[in-house]
């Protein structure tokens, strides 16, 4: 099966000749995959079958609505084009922003988030939310946005795919050191991944370069965050020939100790 449409990481939508329009849900099914990419049957939980002339409700949702419209800005201000997830990214942090309003919550904020972005498209994203939900967000959920968009940018075929086995790996380094699974549909998850791929983004990139002239770092106290950026560090050095700056470490350092916070 071919994919249509990707809706977020663990659902696309494909079509059947006898049945019409399908959804298939997945782990990762549609992880940093592109329209017309087939599907892997390995990854495939459930099918759902459509009417025809029928899209899901997540389409229809404002959040959904709001993330594709200003993807769409992007690409006419960046001259550039993003994966489809992006919008279920972005769709996925709305939902986590307003609900947390809506409910008078204190929404959670990564302290270690990358804020090398430009900030030309802040006020345009800003204005655009304000004018059509009459809610103001804040300069850093603005910037989260941003985030997501910068992180979801084509790349070079590549490096997109050393991108997603780097995520793919330091994700997995971090759910078997802390014996958990990490919940997908959480507001941590989401932007814990998003800050792993822009961290992985940048190590690819120097990677690339041949750029691996970093002195060997290490983390002394016994703190289990601590624990975990060592591994990932020592993971990365002995496959990719690379050392994590400190810079880089703190960064993941700071994104694990987040995620692990209950």
């Amino acid at each position: 099966m071919k994919i249509n449409k990707i809706l977020n990481n663990n659902y696309v939508t494909s079509y059947n000749d006898d049945t019409g329009e399908i959804v298939v849900m997945g782990p990762g099914v549609g992880f940093r995959k592109k329209a017309g990419n087939t599907i892997d049957n390995n990854k495939i939980e459930k099918i759902f079958y459509l009417p025809i002339g029928r899209e899901m409700d997540i389409n229809q949702s404002i959040h959904y609505k709001l993330a594709r419209n200003i993807v769409k800005m992007a690409s006419v201000k960046w001259n550039t084009q993003f994966y489809n997830e992006v919008i279920g990214m972005i769709a996925s942090y709305l939902s986590f922003v307003l609900n947390a309003r809506k409910n008078n919550k204190k929404l959670f904020q990564n302290k270690a988030m990358n804020t090398r972005i430009e900030n030309d498209f802040e006020s345009e994203i800003m204005q655009y939310i304000y004018e059509k939900i009459n809610i103001k967000l804040t300069k850093t959920e603005i910037k989260y946005i941003l985030h997501c968009l910068k992180n979801y940018s084509f790349i070079e075929e590549k490096e997109d795919d050393q991108v997603g086995t780097l995520v793919n790996e330091i994700m997995y380094i971090v759910e078997k050191t802390y014996n958990i699974k990490l919940e997908e549909n959480s507001e941590k998850y989401i932007i814990f991944k998003n800050n792993i791929i822009s961290l992985s983004r940048e190590i690819v990139k120097l990677i690339n370069q041949g750029i691996k002239v970093h002195q060997e770092s290490k983390f002394t106290n016994d703190s289990k965050s601590n624990m975990c950026t060592n591994i990932v560090n020592k993971y990365i050095r002995e496959k990719y020939q690379y050392n994590l700056s400190i810079e880089e470490m703190k960064f993941l350092n700071d994104n694990i100790e987040n995620m692990s916070i209950n």
